[in-house]
């Protein structure tokens, strides 16, 4: 063993020293003759075969490090200049660029876009992988000149981002290297939450450049114990993130943990560590999306609980342990104790001292196993001691280089390397100089540009010379960008808006580098803007759209709500066929494309690609030159975008142009039982498109194996939706094909074929599902018409396709009616509501509207709730109701509300009772009431709905009306069910605490099996609802905010409710089968309104009448013990029915005393 390590150091020892031995003047002499003679050589050369072209020079800069020995010998690593004189590369380029350090994203935005990552992993580009500096600073960098001397040299190779404190007015001067790099910041407070929030900030403006790859987190009182080559290469070959992460048992580490943040975090899930990290580009996106853990840290993590030493560490933990090293880069001193770590002031800056901060530990196995890894960085440095760091540093290097084994780990001093390096350079560049000079008469007329590029020997920065990728690399190499003082305060204003711009429809980018940007998508869903949903029509065809004037009027007056993208055969000669406007200049960059050949299929991806990079497009059709749409465009934008289905047509066909056409190559990638077939004319919707263009797996594997008779275009998109997408699919198309007659082809329709009778056939003809109901719309386009239908269909169409007008003046009509009778009611009752209290209403709509003032504007108007009385359809209340945000948490203050809705024949006898208990609840409370008659009642205006008849499924129908009516409201966070004849039976105070602060919904469920209970089920139910799920429970409900939008959104089981029998008591059913079967872990099976079934039949016992006793047996649910988030508690009833009207006034009387209503809340 000891023989064997004599020999590795040996080993170790041998190339510093080969390297650095005194080479004789005889073999110097040789080795500068030699390159000069090749570089006149290759100047020669280059001169005489280039002679009648453009003739581009690449100096190339090479790196010495091979993958078996990357630790002792460090390359020296030099950018590529940045050359102006690269050709635009419209599109990519635009996109990549990273935007100025001072731009106007708000927080919200500015983490939307840093979530942005390519679901396609591989870059279409040659990228060399950037290191991110990111300085959290109370004020100016004092240590600068010692970073500017770490950074020399290596522009292109690092970005540098400063947050300090938005106080600090820049009245230190600036080392160059930090000059403009300060993004815009907020105020930060030591051990508070807002650290992470910077940190977060810190991460995501330098996920904006696409080149940074790993990311370093320091402070003003850091400095670099290495090189830049060898920090550079350490990080950036590495395999984990450096996240200091461990278990501390102690008041100080799970002694922070609050029970608050179960069952998110547990106790044995909280982890600390250091705040300084060093992380790579996937977990620097995880974390700027974190939309989980971060939020809960922001409300529970103050004080001393300290976020910034417990949010990473805790994070890195619970999802990519697996990917992190646990132990931190930058060196700091605890050992005395106390909340801060040592200072090294002047004194303490001693070579010895930086030696032993340099020399490190064992390093875990992210490189090869028995390397020595030093930390990288070190803190906490004061001012003071920057002369002596700048002093030192050169002579740290010098005490190494006595040991030739630690020769490499210089930390700024590279000057012999580089000079030595330059040396060779300049011999060679002066030889090839020389011969372009001897040859230049062969270029009189040549034109001739210096470039400077990059290229590295390294294993990591491997990729394509293409020229196309040349042409972009200037961009992703591109150095820190450096700001003069004259525009150090220019802030980009729109940065968001400039960067959502699509680029022109007419790009160079290929499809490898087309794909990969339209499979940018963000892992934050919420949009933080106000988004226009937008339909992509794609046209894929071989030429002219000859039907365009038909489609111009279809398109009239609908700007901004679609966009148009063209494939044409790329021999298309434009000029020999007058485009109409609304498609001029929609052609995308095209290749050409044969009738049942895989290239049918790219052709389609492009077309999808294309629109994806417009952010505002939601749904995608595609179309070809022969298809007219059937409906005006209200009709199919409203049909597209309003449902949550696609329509890609699929089927299994066991024939020979179905499964016949399947081959075993496919095997395991798709098996015969997943092959499918369908209609090439697809829709689908945005993450639907951007599976598509990302698929690597499936498309790859059609594009080299389905050619011939195999038809792709017929089973590529069918077979990847049944895969991957089966029940968000249709299975349907929306494009009409006549196939009747057999054959390759479908019909095609003459004009003479083109009739009213047949469009109306087209329109009207089919039955199909939408949205979970049945619809006679199933299709909204049609094909094959030829040009020669084109004066026929514009004759018929202004009248049964595109007349809007006369519905439009109808609408116009009913509107100013309406306006007028509202008028006429609002002058009649005016003097009626000056009298009127109606303060319940006006007291919440004043809290709203307060609550609303502290939202941006944009959403002010879209979450205030509309008023009672609407006009919307039951379909177009639930769906609306229906809609809720993927980001749970709120970007805005958001004050808990519960809606407490009143089920009722006529008015709420109880209303002055009620009244009296919600008197201190403004703000607090949404009412919602559903009787069968429009009349007043005590808190304002009910609306008029059918009448809903006891026992029959129309009461679950008025149920899930007035959780939509409540839903409306984003406030309201719990949803009581209640009667007329209910009554609460404590004070609202502690009514609002214990549903706010449950962790449970309360809706009675119980398995009844006899007549009353399994006895009412129906077969009819199966296989939706099977016998043994069939549920019962109370009417009477209080379930949160969750389970109300799963509620109304429920196309699976209210339907078989429905349908089923009519009278078997839905309203004891519904709720208590459909909670069981999707909720039951969430819920406490049973119901918070008492109600007596004593006397047994088919109601329950009335009280006419109430004494201190009956409340006191109902407050204490009559010596009931009930769990409470999993505690025993006497509180199992807050409400209690049935109470007659002649119960009111004793209630009255007694409420004050015993149920504590005049306490305040």
């Amino acid at each position: 063993m000891k023989g064997g390590s004599g020999q590795n150091l040996s080993s170790v020892k041998f190339v510093p020293k080969f390297i650095n031995v005194q080479i004789h003047h005889l073999v110097n002499a040789l080795s500068y003759f030699l390159l000069f003679g090749v570089g006149i050589t290759l100047g020669m050369f280059l001169t005489f075969y280039l002679k009648d072209f453009s003739f581009s020079l690449q100096l190339a800069q090479f790196s010495f490090a091979t993958s078996s020995n990357q630790n002792m010998i460090m390359p020296s690593v030099t950018a590529a200049q940045t050359n102006l004189s690269h050709p635009q590369h419209i599109g990519l380029e635009k996109f990549l660029k990273p935007p100025m350090i001072l731009h106007d994203m708000d927080d919200d935005e500015l983490l939307w876009r840093a979530s942005l990552a390519p679901r396609i992993s591989e870059y279409p580009f040659h990228r060399v992988p950037k290191v991110a500096f990111l300085f959290l600073t109370k004020g100016p960098v004092y240590l600068a000149p010692l970073w500017e001397k770490f950074f020399k040299g290596h522009r292109g190779l690092y970005s540098i981002y400063v947050h300090s404190n938005p106080s600090y007015n820049g009245s230190h001067p600036e080392s160059p290297v930090f000059q403009g790099r300060r993004i815009p910041s907020q105020e930060v407070e030591w051990g508070n939450v807002n650290m992470i929030e910077a940190e977060r900030r810190l991460l995501a403006n330098a996920l904006l450049d696409i080149s940074n790859e790993r990311f370093v987190l320091l402070s003003e009182s850091c400095i670099p114990l290495h090189n830049f080559n060898t920090i550079y290469h350490h990080l950036v070959n590495a395999n984990k993130s450096f996240v200091e992460v461990y278990d501390d048992p102690s008041s100080v580490g799970r002694g922070r943990y609050s029970s608050h943040m179960y069952p998110r975090i547990t106790l044995s899930q909280w982890r600390k560590g250091s705040q300084w990290f060093e992380m790579n580009r996937d977990l620097a996106i995880e974390v700027v999306a974190d939309k989980k853990y971060f939020p809960l840290f922001q409300k529970y993590c103050r004080g001393s609980c300290y976020a910034d030493e417990h949010y990473l560490p805790t994070f890195v933990q619970m999802k990519f342990a697996a990917k992190n090293s646990n132990k931190t880069l930058t060196w700091y001193d605890f050992s005395k104790g106390g909340p801060h770590p040592a200072k090294f002031t002047r004194t303490d800056v001693t070579v010895d001292m930086l030696n032993s901060l340099r020399n490190g530990t064992k390093c875990l196995d992210y490189l090869m196993t028995g390397n020595t890894c030093h930390h990288l960085f070190a803190r906490k440095f004061t001012p003071g001691t920057l002369e002596r760091l700048m002093r030192f540093a050169p002579k740290t290097d010098a005490a190494h280089n006595q040991n030739p084994s630690k020769f490499f780990t210089k930390l700024i001093n590279v000057q012999v390397y580089f000079l030595n390096l330059l040396s060779y350079f300049l011999i060679f560049g002066g030889g090839l100089v020389l011969g372009i000079v001897l040859g230049s008469f062969y270029l009189k007329d040549s034109s001739f540009s210096l470039q400077i590029a990059e290229m590295s020997f390294f294993s990591s920065y491997s990729s394509s010379s293409s020229s196309d990728n040349a042409n972009i690399s200037h961009i992703l190499v591109s150095p820190n960008d450096t700001v003069t003082m004259s525009n150090i305060t220019e802030v980009h204003i729109g940065a968001l808006e400039e960067f959502l711009k699509p680029p022109k429809v007419w790009h160079d980018m290929d499809d490898e580098e087309l794909l990969w940007r339209a499979s940018m998508a963000p892992r934050i869903p919420q949009y933080p803007f106000k988004r226009v949903p937008k339909v992509a029509f794609m046209f894929l065809t071989r030429g002219p759209i000859h039907l365009a004037p038909l489609w111009e009027k279809f398109f009239q007056e609908h700007q901004g709500l679609y966009s148009i993208y063209i494939h044409s055969d790329p021999y298309y000669n434009e000029s020999s066929h007058p485009e109409s406007p609304i498609f001029h200049g929609r052609r995308i960059p095209s290749q050409r494309v044969d009738w049942g050949q895989a290239n049918l299929i790219e052709a389609e991806s492009r077309l999808i690609a294309n629109a994806l990079l417009d952010i505002s497009n939601q749904r995608f059709v595609l179309l070809s030159e022969a298809c007219i749409p059937l409906f005006n465009f209200s009709t199919v934008y409203s049909y597209l975008i309003n449902t949550y289905q696609t329509f890609v047509q699929v089927y299994d066909d066991p024939s020979g142009v179905g499964r016949g056409r399947y081959n075993e190559s496919y095997y395991p990638q798709i098996t015969l039982d997943q092959w499918r077939k369908g209609s090439q004319w697809v829709e689908i919707d945005r993450d639907i498109a951007i599976e598509v263009v990302s698929d690597q797996k499936y498309y790859t594997t059609f594009q080299k194996l389905c050619r011939g008779y195999c038809f792709a275009d017929e089973h590529y998109l069918p077979t990847f939706m049944n895969i991957r997408f089966p029940t968000k699919n249709s299975n349907r198309s929306v494009t009409w094909v006549d196939w009747s007659t057999g054959g390759p082809h479908p019909v095609e329709y003459a004009s003479t074929d083109v009739t009213v009778e047949l469009l109306n056939k087209l329109r009207h003809g089919s039955w199909c599902e939408y949205n979970g109901r049945g619809t006679d719309i199933c299709f909204l386009f049609a094909r094959k018409f030829p040009p020669s239908s084109l004066d026929t269909l514009l004759r018929i169409a202004p009248q049964k396709v595109f007349n809007v007008r006369l519905h439009l003046l109808n609408l116009v009509s009913h509107f100013l009616f309406f306006i007028g009778g509202f008028t006429l009611g609002v002058l009649l009752t005016s003097s009626y509501l000056r009298n009127t209290s109606l303060t319940l209403q006006t007291d919440q709509f004043s809290v709203a509207k307060s609550y609303l003032s502290h939202v941006p504007a944009g959403l002010q108007a879209y979450l205030e709730p509309p008023n009672v009385m609407h006009d919307m359809t039951d379909e177009e209340l639930l769906w609306r109701a229906s809609m809720a945000p993927r980001i749970p948490d709120y970007p805005f203050h958001r004050l808990t509300k519960v809606a407490f809705m009143f089920l009722t024949k006529g008015t709420c006898t109880f209303g002055p009772f009620v009244g009296e208990v919600l008197q201190r609840a403004s703000g607090l409370i949404r009412l919602t009431m559903h009787h069968h008659h429009t009349q007043k009642v005590l808190f304002f205006k009910a609306e008029e709905f059918l009448i809903v008849k006891w026992a029959q499924v129309n009461v679950i129908e008025a149920e899930r009306r007035l959780i939509a009516n409540a839903l409306l409201d984003v406030s309201n966070q719990h949803f009581v069910l209640l009667s007329e004849a209910c009554i609460p039976l404590y004070n609202f105070s502690t009514i609002y605490s214990y549903l706010l602060n449950s962790q449970e919904l309360f809706v009675e469920v119980f398995d009844d099996p006899s007549s009353v209970g399994r006895g009412r089920y129906n077969s009819s139910y199966y296989p939706m609802i099977t016998l043994d799920q069939w549920r019962k429970g109370s009417q009477w409900f209080d379930i949160d905010r969750d389970i109300a939008t799963e509620v109304v959104s429920d196309r699976t089981y209210f339907p078989a409710f429905r349908l089923g029998n009519r009278s078997c008591f839905a309203d004891e059913h519904y709720l208590p089968t459909f909670v069981n079967q999707k909720f039951s872990a969430k819920n406490s099976n049973r119901s918070l309104t008492w109600v007596d079934w004593s006397t047994h039949g088919p109601h329950p016992v009335e009280y006419d009448s109430t004494t201190a006793e009956l409340l006191d047996i109902l407050r204490n649910g009559n010596g009931t013990r009930c769990l409470y988030n999993q505690r025993t508690s006497n509180i199992c009833f807050l409400f209690a029915r049935k109470f007659l009207p002649s119960a009111l006034d004793s209630l009255l009387r007694l409420a004050p005393k015993i149920m504590h209503f005049d306490t305040d809340s």
